[in-house]
């Protein structure tokens, strides 16, 4: 059974579970090597993901999009009927706490405090990797512009400023 997420495609299958990212590297992950699957559908604010978590200590998620919901409600499914024991948590996005929304960590970030918002980013990972780095590139980028667009507005202004001092100094030199 196949899933197309944000980022690659999953692959469930009778003796492993494949992930391929968008350029092209493959995961394999073997059922005896998961200790425990955490995942959440996608909903209209709120990204959809599935964690595999293995049991030497590393993670690793696969982001869907929410037409695929059905889809990875089946692969579930299949996986805890192949691995009866292994631990399956849902996690549903309406019992978060509003600061870990994406909504709120987005407004937060362009109308508050950049900082704090993108360290709740960063922090609750609810969003796969490439979606926050291209996030907080485009947060930087576009403080930047300001930024930028600030000293450029008083570097005009300081201009004007020596150029109104100047006329007025060869005015009064001229009397």
């Amino acid at each position: 059974m196949s899933i197309k997420g944000d980022w690659g495609k999953l692959y469930v299958g009778k003796k492993e579970i494949n992930i391929i990212d968008i350029i092209g590297n493959k995961t394999k992950i073997k059922y005896d090597d998961i200790s425990k699957i955490e995942y959440e559908f996608r909903s209209a604010t709120e990204g959809g993901y599935i964690d595999f978590y293995l049991q030497y200590g590393k993670i690793k998620r696969f982001t869907f999009s929410k037409k695929s919901n059905e889809p990875m409600q089946r692969a579930i499914d299949y996986i805890q009927e192949k691995c009866p024991n292994l631990d399956i948590i849902e996690h549903d996005s309406n019992q978060d706490p509003f600061y870990k929304k994406n909504i709120f960590i987005g407004l937060l970030t362009f109308f508050c405090f950049a900082p704090f918002g993108l360290a709740l980013l960063w922090c609750y990972k609810k969003r796969s990797l490439a979606d926050r780095i291209i996030f907080t590139i485009m947060v930087v980028a576009i403080y930047a512009l300001i930024i930028y667009w600030r000293y450029m507005a008083y570097k005009n202004a300081v201009a004007e400023m020596n150029n109104a001092l100047d006329q007025v100094q060869q005015m009064f030199h001229g009397i």
